[in-house]
Order: C-alpha cells, then sequence, then structure tokens
C-alpha cells in the first residue's frame, strides 16, 4: 500500500513516498517542486488550478500512482495552544476543546480546530487531560481539499505543522520504544520542531529562518543550536 506525505510551505512542495510492508513503511522516493512567487501565500493558495496543474506534470514525469495522502501546511494564520481540561467523553471532549480555543485565542467559528490528548495530571485533586489543540482558517482546510479532488488523490489527513515527515517515522512501530522522539525537519527557510511522547505530538514548533540573520555559511546549524537547545 502507497501513502503520499506532503510538506507544503509557500516556497516548496515537499513530497515522501511511503511503501507499507507490513508494520514497517518503506521511504520508497522523494519529490521537491518549487513554487513561483505568489501562488501559496501564507498558506493560502492563490490559484487552486494552476497548482494542481503543476503537481500533475510532476506526477506523470515521476510516474507517482499513489492515490492517498497526509498533508501539512504552516502558516501564521495557524495557532497552537496547549490546554488542560477536565476528563471527559470524545464528544464532550472535542465541545470542551472548541470552546477554550475561542475563548482562549480569540478565533471563530471560520476556524477548524483540531486537539491531540499528550497526558494527564492532576490539579487541585482532579484528574485533568493535557490538551495540544491547534486552531486553523476553514479557507485553508478547503482549499486543499479542493486541489486533492482535482488530483484524484484521497487526503486522508491534514496537519497544521510541516510534521508528515514524523509521521512516516512512527509508523514504524521500533520507534514507539524510543519515545520521547524529537523530529527535526531542516530546510534552507525553516526548521520544524516536534516532540512525540507515547507515540503522540507533544509539541511542535515552526521557526522560520533567514540567511541574512546569521553570521557566516553554517547558518542552518547556528539556527539549530538557538532553536533546539534553548
Amino acid at each position: 500500500m502507497g501513502l503520499l506525505s506532503f510538506d507544503i510551505t509557500d516556497k516548496q512542495l515537499k513530497i515522501v513516498r511511503g511503501v507499507q510492508s507490513g508494520a514497517k513503511v518503506r521511504i520508497a522516493g522523494t519529490l521537491i517542486i518549487d513554487i513561483n512567487d505568489g501562488l501559496i501565500v501564507n498558506g493560502f493558495i492563490q490559484d487552486i488550478p494552476r497548482l494542481a496543474s503543476i503537481i500533475s506534470e510532476k506526477f506523470r514525469e515521476k510516474r507517482i500512482v499513489e492515490k492517498e495522502a497526509v498533508v501539512s501546511i504552516s502558516s501564521s494564520q495557524i495557532v497552537f495552544k496547549e490546554l488542560s481540561i477536565p476528563q471527559a467523553k470524545n464528544a464532550q471532549l472535542k465541545t470542551i476543546v472548541q470552546n477554550q480555543i475561542q475563548q482562549n485565542m480569540q478565533v471563530t467559528d471560520e476556524y477548524s480546530v483540531a486537539y491531540t490528548i499528550v497526558g494527564e495530571e492532576e490539579v487541585s485533586g482532579s484528574k485533568m487531560c493535557k490538551i495540544l489543540a491547534s486552531a486553523c482558517p476553514k479557507t485553508v482546510v478547503d482549499d486543499f481539499r479542493k486541489l486533492f479532488g482535482m488530483l484524484g488523490v484521497t487526503l486522508k489527513s491534514f496537519s497544521a505543522s510541516c510534521s508528515c515527515i514524523a509521521r512516516v517515522v512512527l509508523a514504524d512501530n521500533k520507534n514507539r520504544d524510543k519515545m520521547p522522539l524529537l523530529v527535526i525537519q531542516i530546510d534552507d527557510n525553516f526548521l520544524n520542531i516536534s516532540l512525540f511522547e507515547q507515540n503522540q505530538l507533544a509539541f511542535s514548533r515552526h521557526v522560520s529562518i533567514d540567511k541574512d540573520d546569521y553570521e557566516g555559511e553554517d547558518y542552518l546549524t547556528q539556527a539549530l543550536n538557538d532553536n533546539v537547545f534553548r
């Protein structure tokens, strides 16, 4: 079974082809598509048909035939928040998280809210759930659904961070025994730092970097030291 993993920024699409064999996932190949300036702005697609055409052409060129994908994007419009809320059943928990997000992060119904339970804690004698929540503009999510619909690719999941490569890594059950696990994606223009505990995302941070902010050619190492060892 094949799966495509997309990490999408305003400048590039990075695609990892994963092939599952039993409990393991093998990387079958990678592809980077450079995006023209202005085609994606801060996570918002400006021309969906044009972007679909560019991706389709690359798929034909590289003979990519997989029909399922997980997608991760970055945008300053996506907000993250760690919450501590009373334990509850799934449906009730979702409502509580949405209300807390709207109150604490000052977002409206125009945002899609997602969350991950990262642990439990006791506060004043009451058991609480530790939640890592994110809120992403619905227009961003809807546009990417339209994009992948044009490509004929089923969107299996949509993540508001550049951590899709981590999903591929964590599909290997051996990594479950290595928790906590720190996964860092290094790009010329950004770092994405993800910490996993108990096979769940406990923390994620997307950091834009600029070569001009550092002295010397080894600016990536400097940026890595600044953000990881801080």
